[in-house]
C-alpha cells in the first residue's frame, strides 16, 4: 500500500512538474535545445541575438500549424537552450489569440483595446512571459513567449543604457 501511494505522489509531482513549463508549438522555454529544434522543424540559422550571444532559427510557418503566421523564429541562448520564441502573424489574428491564449496562461496586462492604436496583451505562465502586441499602422500582431531570466537580462541592459545616455547628456550640458 506504501508503495502504491509512493508511487501516484510520484506521479502526481511529476505531472505537476511537466505542467509547470512553458511550451508553444513543441518548444519548451528553457529546455529545448537547438538539436531538438531541428528534429522537429527545417529550422536555419539565421543569425545571432545580440543581448545573449545566442543563435537565431527561423522555423518555417508553414510547419507550426497555425492561420495567419507570417515569420516564425527560436532565440537560444549561451547554453543553447531556448530563451525566446517569437511569431509575426496578419495584424487581423490578434483577437483571436488573444482569445486563446487568455484561456491558456493568466492575463497580467491588457490595454484597453482600441480599434484603432497600439493593442497588447501581456500573460505570464511559470517561467515565461507571453505578449501579444500589434503596433498601430502595422500589418502584423507579434506573439513572443520569452524566458523571465531573458526578460530579468535585457531588462538590466537596458537600464544600464539608460544610465549612460543620462551620464553622456549630462555631459553635453
Amino acid at each position: 500500500m506504501k508503495v502504491m501511494i509512493s508511487t501516484l505522489l510520484s506521479l502526481f509531482l511529476l505531472s505537476f512538474s511537466a505542467v509547470a513549463d512553458t511550451t508553444a508549438f513543441g518548444l519548451t522555454l528553457g529546455k529545448t535545445t537547438e538539436t531538438e529544434l531541428k528534429k522537429i522543424y527545417r529550422a536555419k540559422l539565421t543569425g545571432v541575438n545580440q543581448l545573449i550571444n545566442g543563435n537565431i532559427y527561423s522555423i518555417p510557418v508553414n510547419q507550426l500549424g497555425i492561420e495567419g503566421a507570417r515569420n516564425a523564429f527560436a532565440i537560444f541562448d549561451t547554453d543553447l537552450t531556448l530563451s525566446f520564441i517569437k511569431i509575426e502573424f496578419r495584424q487581423s489574428r490578434f483577437e483571436a489569440l488573444n482569445q486563446i491564449l487568455s484561456r491558456k496562461y493568466t492575463l497580467t496586462e491588457q490595454r484597453n483595446i482600441p480599434f484603432f492604436g497600439n493593442k497588447h496583451a501581456f500573460y505570464k505562465h511559470e517561467n515565461a512571459v507571453i505578449e501579444l502586441v500589434a503596433p498601430h499602422l502595422s500589418d502584423i500582431a507579434i506573439l513572443s513567449y520569452i524566458t523571465n531570466e531573458y526578460v530579468k537580462e535585457y531588462q538590466t541592459i537596458e537600464s544600464e543604457k539608460r544610465k549612460r545616455n543620462k551620464a553622456s547628456e549630462l555631459e553635453k550640458l
